[in-house]
């Protein structure tokens, strides 16, 4: 299955840095991609661009999704090293509306850092909720959160 790989880095465009960056996350998902019998076909890297912004800010993500519209779509599969090169860092229940973009399209994502796959809209539904957490996005407080036990659970 074709792949199209989407990058992102904060590094300034052009510096050794963004470039060293680009090649890691790529290796990264090509390495991924060959292992679930996919191949990177073509390649989005958004330079100087900060996990906080917005996709309307982010003009290699536009095209990728331009292209993932039109008759000539690249790809079947989109690849990113870690779930952050795509969403912000810290997700509101809106900032997963790329999410619910590429659903739309029908479209597998593939997580290489996990070697997660997810390609149906309630797989894509259910990934959103856990990146922003229950109810609204609300994190949970405290360091650690127990569900509580049934009745006669051992402890």
């Amino acid at each position: 299955m074709p792949a199209a790989f989407y990058g992102r880095t904060a590094c300034a465009a052009g510096t050794s840095d963004s470039q060293a960056d680009r090649h890691r996350q790529l290796a990264l998902c090509r390495a991924v991609a060959t292992a679930c019998g996919a191949w990177v076909t073509a390649e989005f890297f958004d330079e100087d661009c900060r996990a906080d912004d917005k996709w309307q800010h982010r003009p290699r993500g536009r095209s990728l999704l331009a292209e993932l519209s039109g008759p000539r779509r690249p790809a079947g599969a989109v690849v990113v090293a870690d779930p952050w090169r795509l969403l912000s860092r810290r997700p509101a229940s809106q900032g997963t509306a790329i999410l619910a973009r590429l659903a739309f399209r029908r479209v597998q994502l593939m997580l290489a850092d996990s070697g997660t796959l997810i390609s149906t809209a309630e797989e894509y539904a259910l990934f959103g909720r856990l990146l922003t957490g229950p109810a609204r996005g609300t994190p949970l407080s405290g360091s650690a959160f127990w569900l509580p036990r049934r009745p006669g659970e051992p402890r």
